[in-house]
């Protein structure tokens, strides 16, 4: 869990930027109609632009994880009791 949030914390970090999540990874890295924050090529190819795609999607796969097991370390800290007092 530890090593999802120090990716999501450098690219943060990297980009200047204040989001979290999916924002985040699009501003950072994303190419379709913006320059990425995050540039990893010249973006001037197709195969160029499908890197940089293809590296954004490996860190919205980290943020995926990160959110799923943060989900389950919640659900499994806790007793159901402890849940059910805190919910909304």
């Amino acid at each position: 869990m530890e090593a999802y949030i120090r990716v999501i914390d450098e690219v943060k970090r990297k980009s200047g930027l204040a989001l979290d999540g999916d924002s985040l990874v699009n501003r950072a890295f994303g190419c379709e109609n913006q320059t990425p924050v995050i540039q990893f090529n010249t973006l001037q190819t197709d195969a160029e632009r499908g890197e940089q795609k293809g590296i954004m999607f490996l860190f919205k796969g980290i943020v995926g994880l990160r959110n799923s097991k943060a989900h389950l370390a919640t659900a499994f800290s806790t007793t159901p009791e402890e849940r059910m007092s805190t919910s909304p």
